[in-house]
């Protein structure tokens, strides 16, 4: 079976459509020897940061020297995006060796319950190839929580990042009823964390006490200090029971971000209570490196570095910084990305022929010409 092949094998797939429900992520999982079982790590849901925060919280747990799988959603250029090692994206070849040796099972469920779905196949794929090799799992929620494939798994500590109004077909038509869908990924056990407000915030730790677990909320239980570096990023401060993190340098730009991050700081001194690993040590040079798929963040001050690094090919002369908008929710970054100076030029990362949506002055409409390994820089 060659790459192309095993991408037909699953995304034909799709034909069966989105079927909402954990029991046959469970049935595929424990045919596999249930290697999700006693894995700790982090379950991330909410309606928006969920990405960033994954991505923030396995940078720290990188860092502390532990073998770490993340599972973001969905991705932008390979489907090899969704399951990552240490920061690194599964090769094709595992790729299409993990779903060889995962056929008998789907076969075997398929026939007792029906053909796997898209989403299900990847989220078994994932913890076939990752469950062997990491100390820890950061997995991002794909719809809601309650009903969603990834909450079979169990991991110990519970995120909900925040609730809006989103998927409302599947999930409800308010904040309420969406907040009941995605606070369902608290289970019993758990330690939780949230940026929740309102009766989001309520709906939340009503599902906690129906569990027995703690919550940690963003602004009561852990604060945030953050300062702009325009587009550096933000310096931030970062609080809670427990620890005091100061002067920490996070690359990512928007209003938004050292929330997420918070968030990840945070969940990560909650798996100290969950794991049996030697007491963590949070770095304070781990968020320089983080990256995440659908933010905005500086590539280089030099534009002919710039260029090189991400392999465009079309001259960039008229801007001192590059931008690189990298991926799902372009409209979004640009719109809570303001240009703090005026000479950058935002280019779009991912595929091919994606065009930049207004994001400041200058702002350049652009084309990538190439972006198989630098799409993810």
């Amino acid at each position: 079976m060659t790459y192309a092949e095993a991408l037909a094998y699953i995304s034909k797939q799709g034909r069966f459509g989105m079927k909402l429900g954990t029991e046959r992520t469970r049935a595929i999982l424990d045919r596999m020897g249930a290697p999700d079982r006693g894995l700790r790590g982090a379950l991330i849901a909410g309606t928006n940061g969920k990405g960033s925060t994954g991505a923030c919280l396995a940078a720290v747990l990188r860092a502390t020297g532990r073998n770490v799988g993340f599972m973001p959603k969905p991705h932008l250029v390979s489907y090899t995006e969704r399951i990552e090692l240490n920061g690194r994206p599964i090769s094709e070849h595992d790729f299409v060796e993990t779903l060889k040796s995962l056929m008998p099972v789907l076969d075997a469920i398929a026939a007792e319950m029906g053909q796997a779905t898209e989403f299900e196949m990847l989220t078994a794929m994932a913890l076939a190839y990752l469950a062997p090799r990491i100390d820890q799992l950061v997995c991002e929620v794909g719809l809601g929580g309650r009903l969603d494939a990834t909450n079979a798994l169990d991991l110990g500590v519970a995120v909900i990042t925040n609730v809006d109004l989103d998927h409302q077909k599947y999930l409800g038509d308010t904040i309420e009823q969406i907040a009941h869908e995605k606070a369902a990924i608290v289970k019993p056990g758990d330690s939780v964390v949230t940026g929740c407000e309102g009766s989001a915030l309520s709906i939340v730790e009503e599902h906690a006490r129906s569990a027995g677990v703690p919550v940690w909320v963003l602004g009561r239980d852990i604060q945030v200090k953050a300062q702009s570096r325009g587009w550096q990023g933000h310096l931030m401060d970062v609080t809670g029971p427990g620890f005091e993190h100061r002067d920490l340098i996070l690359p990512l730009v928007g209003d938004y971000q050292p929330a997420n991050a918070a968030l990840a700081i945070a969940a990560a001194h909650l798996l100290e209570s969950v794991t049996d690993d030697p007491v963590f040590v949070f770095k304070e040079s781990a968020l320089r490196r983080t990256r995440s798929a659908g933010t905005v963040f500086v590539v280089s001050s030099s534009v002919a570095r710039a260029q090189k690094e991400l392999g465009f090919r079309e001259p960039a002369h008229w801007a001192t910084k590059v931008c690189a908008i990298d991926g799902k929710h372009l409209k979004c970054c640009a719109r809570n990305a303001a240009n703090p100076a005026g000479d950058v030029a935002c280019l779009a990362v991912p595929g091919r022929g994606h065009r930049v949506a207004k994001c400041g002055q200058p702002c350049l409409a652009f084309r990538k010409a190439a972006h198989e390994s630098k799409a993810n820089p």
